[in-house]
C-alpha cells in the first residue's frame, strides 16, 4: 500500500516536471540550434542585423532574452555570438527556480563560390 502510494507520488512528479520543464528546454534547443544556424548565414551581414534577427527569432520562439543579452563579434570572416537569458521553471506549484540558458556559436561567413569564379578559373 504505502510503495503504491510513494510509486504513484514519483510518477506524478516526473509527469510533474516533464510538463513543466519540458516545453522550456525544447524552446531553447530550437534557439540555439537556429541561431548557430544564423551565425553562419545571418554571419555575413553586420553585427547590428544578426544582433535583430537573433532578438527577432527569440520572440518568435518565445524565449524572454533582452536585446542586451546579446553580443555578436566579428573578426575577419568569423561570427561570435553569445546569448543569455534566464527563466523561471515552476518545480513545484509554489516554488520557482531560475535556469539560466547560455549560448555560445561560433559562425565561418564565406562568400560561396559563384558559376562566374568557377568559369574565372577554368577559362584564361
Amino acid at each position: 500500500m504505502i510503495r503504491t502510494i510513494v510509486t504513484c507520488v514519483f510518477v506524478l512528479g516526473v509527469v510533474y516536471l516533464t510538463w513543466n520543464v519540458g516545453p522550456v528546454y525544447l524552446a531553447y534547443r530550437e534557439f540555439k540550434i537556429a541561431a548557430a544556424d544564423m551565425t553562419r548565414v545571418g554571419g555575413r551581414g553586420s553585427e547590428r542585423e544578426l544582433a535583430a534577427e537573433v532578438a527577432e527569432l527569440a520572440e518568435r520562439i518565445g524565449v524572454p532574452v533582452a536585446r542586451e543579452a546579446i553580443t555578436v563579434r566579428k573578426e575577419g570572416t568569423r561570427t561570435y555570438l553569445e546569448v543569455t537569458y534566464t527563466e523561471e521553471l515552476r518545480v513545484v506549484p509554489a516554488v520557482t527556480y531560475p535556469w539560466t540558458f547560455s549560448i555560445a556559436a561560433t559562425g565561418l561567413a564565406v562568400k560561396p563560390q559563384t558559376m562566374g569564379d568557377v568559369i574565372g578559373e577554368v577559362l584564361p
